[in-house]
């Protein structure tokens, strides 16, 4: 979760993971990466949703397979020497459908990178802490084998970027030997590893001019071995159609040009292409086209697709004074007037709308804080400087079904959501799952679905973040959910974001503070979601989380079983100058 100041509007321009479509025989299933000489297990409903798993995976030349329809776990491994990417193949019903699988082999293990700290004087303890070990602070320390005053760790890094810090005696630094820094957002700086890449012949693919004629579209790339004279063959071309193979006879290899040869009559519709090449256990990237009736761009609808979307993020509170009537601060003689309610509401939101305000920039989605009834009090944050603040953010929920008032109410929530879609722009409504205030009727009627504030050594479980992750509480005032151990508050917190679709007609979820919800929470909702809005009504709902972690964490969890899509604030922070 990200720290709660006072804040307006602004305009998201961070990298986002992009996952897949819900829909059994649309899901775009993501490659799985297996490595040989080790067991690799992956959930087959994070792949694929169905109402059942009657699947049969079909033999394959490159792995094996083995399932478990009563855990659904797959567990995939190489077979003999094979390295690089294939298709596994199974059946869902009567139709065929296939797995991108990467195979990695031990050349690709990561490199060992020596980081090393020389205190001024002695210290007790030091660790490197960073988006390569989800910010843990205990989990790589530094140590002075030859007690020389030297602390070293070799830890194994994928080539890449990161940003990182030594924490000493439990404050965290800068790398004193490290010039490069970046800047974290919240006025501190992180240093930043670059560990190069030592294999610089990678293969690429491009993507060349697409022709077409009466009967069939021929989509054009270009192979690039960076100088290998390694021949290029047909077999070396993987293809998919959505999630289905596409016949080695619609591929024409010459050269290092490459050819798919696509019916018309099989791309009506949404459809999505994948192209990448394999060879001598290498990879390309692959390259993937969204095709609406065999074009690249959709003609003129209501809505846009989601990887066409420009998302505008809205701080309510902050954005748009559209009725003064609903203006009430909070009264407190400590809190800053920065603090507090500002008098935006979703009047002006609306109001904006109308006026074109957001068509002129060329909007289609909009990302508006938490709508729900916060309490009419300042509360004072636990960390110095123990400033006080108002719930103008929207993140502190006493109620699952009620509008801030200062806000506006339901049915204006509704008329903004509609008034946004006659525009052609989406809604996505900010969703906590994490935590509600001690004043929600969730933690004062069922306490049990909550964790303890009082850890067993004394301490208080408060912003932990990475030591108690799924548990930890923001605020002594903001109980955390355990959902690891209360089964009724994930199907009840699943059922409300229903709820809020339903009542409101939004297309989907910006997810507070995801990282320290269990993956289990994620999946039931995204099933929710399929069996409930997504197939029964043909639409596509958008979910997209806040991670701060290592692209591991991040990555946990996105996929076609839980978020469609997590912010990639690690990109961020290289973005920023």
């Amino acid at each position: 979760m990200m720290k709660r100041t006072a804040v307006g509007t602004i305009l998201l321009l961070v990298g986002i993971t992009l996952g897949g479509w819900a829909q059994p025989s649309r899901e775009v299933i993501q490659p799985v990466t297996v490595h040989v000489n080790r067991v690799d297990t992956v959930l087959f409903s994070d792949l694929f949703y169905a109402p059942n798993y009657a699947v049969r995976f079909l033999p394959s030349n490159d792995v094996t397979v083995a399932f478990d329809p009563s855990s659904l776990s797959l567990v995939i491994r190489p077979k003999k020497a094979f390295r690089g990417a294939t298709l596994l193949g199974f059946t869902y019903g009567t139709t065929r459908y296939v797995i991108p699988v990467f195979v990695r082999g031990e050349e690709a293990l990561q490199k060992p990178h020596v980081f090393r700290y020389v205190p001024d004087a002695p210290v007790r303890s030091v660790t490197v802490t960073g988006s390569f070990n989800g910010w843990d602070k205990t989990r790589n320390p530094l140590v002075d084998k030859n007690h020389t005053g030297v602390y070293e760790l070799a830890l194994g890094l994928e080539p890449g970027s990161y940003i990182y810090k030594f924490v000493v005696d439990g404050k965290e630094i800068l790398d004193p030997s490290n010039p490069e820094k970046s800047p974290t957002g919240f006025d501190d700086f992180n240093s930043v590893l670059r560990i190069a890449d030592p294999d610089t012949a990678k293969p690429f693919l491009h993507v060349g001019k697409a022709t077409t004629d009466a009967h069939e579209i021929v989509f054009q790339y270009v192979f690039d071995s960076h100088g290998s004279s390694l021949t290029l063959k047909r077999g070396n071309v993987l293809a998919m159609l959505d999630n289905r193979r596409i016949d080695d006879s619609r591929i024409v290899v010459k050269g290092r040009a490459v050819r798919i040869r696509l019916a018309k009559s099989d791309l009506s519709g949404e459809r999505t292409l994948r192209v990448l090449v394999t060879q001598r256990g290498q990879i390309s990237n692959m390259q993937q086209a969204l095709l609406h009736d065999g074009m690249a761009s959709p003609p003129l609808q209501t809505l846009p697709r989601w990887e066409d979307g420009v998302i505008y993020s809205i701080m309510i509170d902050r954005f748009k004074n559209g009725d003064p009537a609903n203006d009430n601060p909070v009264k407190h003689d400590s809190i800053f007037v920065q603090a507090n309610y500002q008098g935006g509401d979703l009047r002006g939101i609306i109001g904006k709308i109308d006026e074109g305000y957001f068509d002129s920039l060329g909007i289609n989605i909009l990302w508006i804080s938490p709508v729900y009834d916060n309490p009419n009090v300042a509360f004072r944050e636990y960390p110095p400087p123990h400033r006080w603040y108002s719930g103008y953010h929207g993140y502190w929920p006493i109620s699952d079904t009620r509008v801030e008032e200062k806000f506006g109410s339901m049915e204006e929530l509704r008329e903004l959501v509609a008034k946004a879609h006659q525009h052609g722009i989406r809604v996505l409504l900010d969703f906590v799952a994490h935590h509600v205030h001690i004043d929600h009727p969730f933690y004062k009627d069922h306490p049990e679905w909550f964790g303890t504030l009082d850890l067993p050594d004394g301490r208080k479980n408060l912003r932990l973040w990475d030591e108690f992750r799924l548990s930890t509480w923001f605020e002594p005032y903001m109980p955390s959910f355990d959902f690891t151990k209360s089964p009724q508050a994930v199907d009840t917190v699943a059922a409300n974001a229903i709820w809020w679709l339903k009542q409101t007609g939004a297309d989907g979820f910006r997810h507070d503070a995801v990282k320290h919800v269990p993956n289990l929470f994620w999946r039931e909702l995204t099933r929710r979601l399929k069996a409930e809005i997504e197939i029964p009504g043909n639409v596509r709902v958008y979910q997209i989380g806040e991670t701060f972690g290592d692209y591991d964490l991040v990555g946990s969890y996105v996929n076609n079983g839980q978020l469609t899509a997590q912010f990639n604030f690690n990109l961020s922070y290289f973005a920023i100058p």
